[in-house]
């Protein structure tokens, strides 16, 4: 009953607030449908962005090890445990030590030894390298060396898919993350609304199927949503004046 009656009073505060604003920004057309039908408010629906790199966007592939990429905190919700489960089934049906791969975790979490576990009981613990959290010097390198971005949880924006496309990553991803909105068209993505590992193993079969293709630079990578782009445009919708990322502002 206490829980009950603490949400609605959030309910009724948010909902105040969310009238009251002069502007609603969402991140996405989902959370924008959300926010109205809760608070009776249409949102702006302004994307975030990101840096983009500069010379790792014409990074190359690598040819010799298959090497699969996914960053993140090592809890339940990011779905890691399908990574694993999947890339163990393609080894068992399709590449039976033929084939070298690797997958790359980053991220440290509370069930890191659970998934180890895992990794031990599916027989791939020697495929997995867990690199725990990493500098930025480290990150860049594991974006270098990899193949592919695996992305199997639903978040709320994914940055983390924005991220592995900048550096020329393609990346297989939940339907349910808000980049799926503008991100459904491009080969280097491959959109999977998956309950399941075996439905996230079919996603990683498609994508592997045009890697080689990808690696031949005939399609280039979706244009993605600049950092700057996007506070340009929350004030230009807020009607702030934009002040330079560098510089002073006069009083």
């Amino acid at each position: 009953l206490h829980a009950q009656l603490r949400s609605e009073i959030m309910h009724r505060i948010n909902k105040a607030g969310v009238r009251r604003a002069s502007r609603v920004i969402a991140m996405t057309h989902r959370i924008s449908a959300e926010i109205t039908d809760l608070y009776g408010v249409k949102p702006i629906v302004i994307r975030p962005g990101i840096d983009l790199p500069g010379a790792a966007v014409s990074r190359p592939f690598p040819d010799d090890t298959l090497r699969f990429l996914t960053i993140g905190r090592l809890v339940h919700t990011k779905r890691i445990e399908w990574i694993l489960e999947s890339l163990a089934e393609l080894e068992r049906r399709m590449w039976k030590g033929a084939i070298a791969w690797e997958l790359v975790i980053i991220g440290e979490g509370p069930v890191r030894e659970t998934l180890r576990a895992t990794a031990d009981r599916l027989r791939i613990a020697g495929n997995v390298r867990w690199l725990g959290v990493v500098s930025n010097e480290v990150l860049e390198q594991a974006y270098a060396e990899s193949t592919m971005f695996l992305m199997p949880a639903a978040q709320g924006w994914g940055l983390p898919a924005l991220e592995a496309l900048s550096r020329r990553l393609p990346v297989v991803m939940d339907a349910a993350s808000g980049v799926a909105e503008i991100l459904g068209d491009s080969p280097w993505v491959e959109i999977v609304d998956a309950t399941s590992a075996a439905g996230f193993q079919g996603a990683l079969e498609r994508m592997l199927s045009r890697i080689d293709d990808l690696r031949g630079g005939g399609t280039a990578p979706p244009l993605l949503p600049a950092g700057d782009d996007w506070a340009a445009k929350i004030c230009e919708a807020c009607s702030w004046p934009m002040v330079p990322s560098a510089g002073v502002v006069n009083a």
